[in-house]
């Protein structure tokens, strides 16, 4: 039986908690954290690609303490399987960003958003990907290693993870980890501000209520009565 004191949560915009006016208070990443008692390590970055939350749960797992990472409950969003991430060898260090975060997404390569990077290189880069890689197999493919690589990390250090689609469409293939929730039949319209394909705190808060449903029927983790920490269910 292990102590489980920290939440490290992985996605996109959706776990970070675009739209919510506080993000360590609104989102369902925090408000599990809070719900259980945890101390949140928060790894999700907007615009994250399947293989940028790769290189993050990496650089989590060669800069943490063993000790850490065997009493942490990790939570993934998996964001869109058609996102891809290129590693940015000219990153400049920004304070304001982590220093995990080193990457450029396809996301980011539209001028009217972003300013601080070369959009006729990258915008090159993008279109041949686009052309020459970008295809159903690929994305599938995307999927399929970033949700065994999460759920690796669970086998290998006997810890829980819990694997879900915030933006990914399919769905990964034989991963225990995985639990399927198709986002359109818990949220509402309500649970969107206007214009904006981010939920909202009301839709954070029935997204977090539906992972408390999985964590509890799977007993992911359980109340210890001795401990203000939760308890690894071996």
């Amino acid at each position: 039986m292990t102590n489980i004191k920290y939440l490290a949560s992985f996605g996109c915009s959706w776990t970070y908690g675009n739209s919510c006016a506080d993000i360590e208070v609104g989102s369902f990443r925090s408000l599990l954290a809070k719900k259980y008692n945890l101390d949140q390590i928060s790894l999700g970055m907007p615009s994250s690609s399947l293989q940028s939350m790769q290189w993050q749960l990496v650089w989590w797992l060669k800069n943490t303490d063993l000790s850490i990472i065997k009493q942490t409950f990790v939570l993934v969003g998996l964001t869109g399987e058609d996102r891809t991430s290129w590693f940015n060898n000219q990153y400049k260090c920004d304070v304001s960003l982590p220093p995990w975060d080193k990457s450029i997404h396809n996301t980011m390569i539209n001028p009217k958003e972003y300013n601080n990077i070369d959009f006729d290189a990258w915008g090159n880069i993008k279109k041949f990907h686009y052309v020459y890689s970008h295809c159903e197999e690929l994305t599938q493919l995307n999927l399929d290693s970033a949700s065994i690589l999460f759920d690796s990390v669970g086998a290998k250090y006997n810890i829980p993870v819990l694997q879900f689609n915030t933006v990914a469409t399919k769905k990964p293939t034989n991963i225990d980890t995985f639990y399927d929730i198709e986002m359109n039949d818990i949220l509402l319209h309500e649970h969107f501000p206007p214009n904006d394909n981010h939920p909202n705190e009301l839709g954070h808060a029935v997204i977090a209520e539906k992972l408390t449903e999985i964590i509890e029927a799977n007993k992911l983790i359980t109340y210890n009565s001795n401990s203000k920490y939760i308890i690894l269910s071996c």
